[in-house]
């Protein structure tokens, strides 16, 4: 038995190392070589790419479009020849440099605000990168339409061409009568099948943020918080290292909401993203703000003159406050500066 047992770990040592070994990086195309255009069959690569694409997806989504040698035709710099044929049999990565005279350009687009998040040339990967905002805050579907196109020293002459059409949309989930409690956070909405007073809405996974609404019979809500930094987020905390955590909300239909904050292993002053003081972890009915702050201590966001701060007490089992209204929906932006767009 032992003699098996030691064959068995011998044999998967060796594939290990084997996978390990097969595991080489990308061939990159000899600097040597440039672009001059784009290839006959370069539309015939990109239309066998849209057809892979789901038609229907929901926040968060990521479409890529490949960047190969394949799309376009190439010269040999150091004597002007065609190297076409040649770059195409190397199996090979275009190098970033490469892709230097490459862009991309919106053709068409019907219905991208507050669904497409960005629509990229990536020259490191190297692909198209085209994604859906992170969170969809509407309770209804909308079909979305966009259509891109690369370019060669700025013109289209050639160019592969890619028309996106899909629909984006939240899964719908049920708030029956006598219903009290309801998970809300990732891509669903919540439809109202009775109407029923104070019911709580689970904004995050960990169970930290909770909003209280009555909902009415028939209408539609969409409550979801992401602690996910902005560019913006980690200035704020880089410049005040008394914030704990930030909080960003999504919703839709939220409006009279009290917020309540959970689960957590001590009390923090609460703030909303315009620096104005909430009150703290242990209120049970916060307002509600398309963003919170969790400090240690109390801050001056505003610049005004310091004053002093002020510890806020810890505590074994803080208690958690309730979400009020607005509506917070991502508008990224989308602009490259290898794209133009």
């Amino acid at each position: 038995m032992k003699k098996v047992l030691s064959l068995v770990l011998a044999v998967m040592m060796v594939v290990g190392m084997a996978t390990v070994a097969f595991a080489a990086p990308a061939t990159k195309v000899p600097s040597q070589y440039e672009i001059t255009g784009f290839d006959a069959g370069a539309q015939a690569i990109w239309d066998a790419a849209v057809a892979t694409f789901a038609t229907d997806v929901t926040g968060n989504h990521t479409f890529n479009l490949p960047i190969t040698p394949e799309l376009f035709t190439w010269k040999d710099k150091t004597d002007g020849s065609d190297a076409t044929a040649t770059v195409h049999a190397l199996d090979a990565e275009i190098r970033s440099s490469q892709l230097s005279k490459v862009g991309l350009r919106r053709v068409y687009q019907k219905n991208t605000a507050n669904t497409i998040r960005d629509a990229e040339l990536r020259d490191t990967e190297p692909d198209v990168r085209i994604r859906t905002v992170k969170y969809y805050t509407k309770t209804s579907e909308t079909d979305v339409v966009l259509k891109l196109a690369l370019t060669f020293k700025g013109s289209t002459k050639d160019a592969p061409e890619a028309e996106l059409n899909f629909t984006i949309s939240n899964e719908e989930e049920i708030i029956e009568e006598g219903q009290t409690e309801a998970s809300s956070y990732g891509h669903i909405y919540l439809k109202a099948d009775a109407t029923v007073r104070n019911v709580e809405f689970q904004g995050d996974e960990d169970e930290i943020v909770f909003a209280t609404k009555t909902v009415v019979k028939g209408q539609k809500y969409y409550f979801n918080v992401d602690t996910d930094l902005s560019d913006a987020d980690k200035d704020i905390i880089e410049n005040n290292p008394e914030v704990d955590s930030i909080y960003t909300v999504y919703q839709n239909n939220m409006a009279n909401a009290t917020v309540e904050f959970k689960n957590l292993d001590r009390e923090f002053f609460v703030y909303n993203g315009e620096g104005k003081l909430l009150g703290t972890t242990k209120d049970k009915k916060l307002p509600l703000a398309s963003k919170y702050i969790l400090t240690t201590a109390k801050v001056d966001f505003g610049g005004a003159e310091e004053e002093p701060t002020e510890e806020a007490p810890e505590v074994e089992e803080p208690e958690a406050p309730p979400m009020g209204g607005g509506e917070v929906v991502e508008t990224p932006n989308t602009y490259n500066p290898n794209t133009g767009l």
